[in-house]
């Protein structure tokens, strides 16, 4: 499987500058490149979880993509479309282009550090996608299908024509908004995506570490998914840190009012694969990370401390 995502290179870039810099002075940094109201979302004394999280998701890389089949899917249907255009009399060496920026090659594996760390593997800017647009546009689609039907046969025309037009729609958004598309890494994909939700305030934090030590034990090298919230939450993204694990980090966006956290849950629930509550008593918020997980046919795993 393979993801393709919005992202914004520039952006990433600055955050990489902000990374490298004192805490108080990525504070005043964030305020000067990303304007006062980013701070409405993390407070005026971010976390050192946040600072290294924040910028990541939402701002530099959308929280999902398309999906293709892999890599080598993919890079045979733009195969398929560059021996039609050949056929067409274009010029095919885009082709060869993007099938670069697919497996990561040459400088497409050249990328910010922060989107890397984050599962990206290769970054194509929008200057570029201008380009390729014009020259997917320009070759005519009947001549793709034929040359699908030749190399691979008449049952696959429907897929590689629905990979065509999602492949065409992603490059299409990226012109139009000035985007920058990403390969978000199969490493990842590969590895369980555990969401951890839990009560807001825990008094036991030694025991709450145990039960992060026991998933630990059932899902070797998991990525956490979390909102970085009070309690359970930011318990399991301290200890995520001294794990050396990978997370994903959904902040809480205050801009959106009462619906911030019901926002931010659903997206939790929908990038995970694994979702567990560590709770002492079920709450209003409890009954409703379940309901939204139900919603999206995710099961819930709940753990009593």
């Amino acid at each position: 499987m393979i993801e393709i995502r919005f992202c914004d290179i520039t952006t990433a870039l600055k955050i990489d500058e902000l990374i490298n810099c004192p805490k108080d002075e990525i504070v005043k940094g964030i305020k000067r490149k990303f304007g006062n109201n980013i701070l409405d979302d993390i407070g005026e004394q971010p976390t050192a979880e946040q600072l290294q999280s924040i910028p990541i998701e939402g701002l530099a890389l959308s929280f999902l993509g398309v999906k293709f089949q892999s890599q080598d899917f993919l890079s045979s249907v733009i195969h398929a479309l560059g021996a039609a255009s050949v056929l067409n009399g274009i010029d095919s060496s885009i082709a060869f282009e993007l099938g670069n920026f697919i497996f990561g090659k040459e400088e497409f594996r050249v990328l910010p550090k922060c989107l890397a760390e984050a599962g990206v593997k290769s970054v194509l800017s929008h200057e570029k996608t201008e380009v390729i647009l014009s020259w997917i546009t320009s070759v005519d689609k009947s001549q793709f299908i034929e040359e699908v039907e030749d190399m691979f046969g008449n049952e696959w025309i429907n897929s590689y024509s629905a990979a065509l037009t999602d492949l065409k729609r992603l490059i299409s958004t990226s012109v139009s908004k000035s985007f920058d598309l990403c390969v978000w890494s199969q490493d990842w994909q590969k590895r369980p995506l555990v969401a951890i939700f839990g009560d807001e305030k825990c008094e036991d934090t030694s025991k709450a570490r145990k039960l992060l030590e026991n998933i630990y034990v059932e899902n070797k090298e998991f990525i956490l998914v979390s909102g970085g919230n009070e309690g359970i939450e930011r318990i399991a993204l301290e200890w995520s840190k001294d794990q050396g694990l990978k997370k994903m980090v959904f902040i809480l966006n205050k801009r959106f009012g009462s619906a911030a956290r019901v926002i931010q849950t659903d997206a939790i629930i929908k990038a995970a694969n694994i979702i567990k509550i560590i709770y002492n008593k079920k709450t209003k918020i409890t009954a409703k990370i379940i309901k939204i997980a139900k919603k999206n046919d995710k099961e819930v795993q709940t753990i009593k401390i």
